[in-house]
């Protein structure tokens, strides 16, 4: 009996000690660039370090505000990187897993992050806030001196022909005035003839 009870506590002691073994021999991340929940300035690459070796089918895709992310996955057991044409713009991030372990058991999980906006940024956004209502006002305020200008225009041109019209007003008047100083210097004439034959 005391036998039976010894080889049991044996036994519970070995599965004790080994579960951890079971459990900790998949693979899954034990360190990632960024951390997990991270705020950073700049992600040109993300790195995955892995607890236990992983094989090169085991990848990675990047999910951000629009969608997902081109990236070229890389495996160099334990670490798998992602890399990027270019840095990933300001926004929040999620990065899923899948990782099939030297043990031959597949892993998965999710991580996410934030690239924050930098200074030079942020100044370009409030320069370019600023700038859309001072276009804004520079545009109507052209437009209201083209329409003075064009008011302006309409009244030279008015008082042009106005101009015009009193010209010819002056010039019919003289031609009238002539027309009758003649006529009166021709009846003139003739009442002085027919005294002069009485």
């Amino acid at each position: 009996m005391k036998i039976r009870l010894f080889c049991l506590v044996i036994l519970g002691f070995a599965f004790v000690l080994m579960s951890p073994l079971m459990v900790f021999g998949h693979s899954y991340v034990s360190e990632s660039v960024p951390e997990d929940g991270a705020e950073v300035d700049v992600v040109e690459e993300i790195n995955l370090t892995f607890n236990a070796g992983i094989e090169n089918v085991s990848t990675a895709t990047v999910i951000g505000e629009q969608g997902e992310i081109d990236g070229r996955v890389e495996v160099n057991s334990p670490v798998l990187t992602i890399y990027f044409d270019e840095a990933l713009p300001p926004g929040s991030y999620e990065v899923q897993w899948q990782a099939l372990g030297e043990d031959t058991h597949t892993t998965e999980g999710i991580l996410s992050f934030h690239v924050a906006e930098t200074e030079e940024e942020v100044e370009i956004v409030e320069e370019t806030i600023e700038e859309v209502p001072n276009q804004a006002i520079e545009e109507e305020a052209d437009q209201e001196n083209e329409g003075v200008i064009e008011q302006e225009e309409i009244t030279e041109e008015l008082f042009e022909e106005d101009e015009v019209g009193e010209s010819k007003e002056d010039g019919n008047f003289a031609i009238l005035f002539i027309g009758l100083a003649v006529l009166v210097a021709i009846i003139v004439i003739v009442l002085l003839t027919k005294r002069r034959r009485s």
